[in-house]
């Protein structure tokens, strides 16, 4: 509202400023929180985050980093 009688207030300074993906370590950034964040979120159950947890699982949600390396067979059994 204040930008209708203050011209000044309608530009907004970008420099300094950069935008980009915060992910750069997929198993520090993903991999631990992901499963956390999707149970607070009640996107999963708690089983399935107890499973996660309980046997160490990673999930990166992203299929081109290869979960069947990082994962033992039930992590992925869970996963699917």
């Amino acid at each position: 509202m204040q930008a209708a009688f203050k011209p000044e207030l309608q530009h907004i300074n970008l420099a300094g400023m950069m935008v980009g993906n915060g992910c750069t370590n997929w198993d520090v950034d993903t991999a631990p929180s992901l499963p956390e964040t999707l149970y607070n979120f009640q996107i999963i159950p708690r089983r399935i985050l107890d499973t996660y947890q309980q046997n160490n699982c990673k999930f990166y949600g992203d299929a081109t980093y290869n979960p069947d390396v990082h994962n033992s067979p039930l992590c992925l059994k869970t996963e699917a």
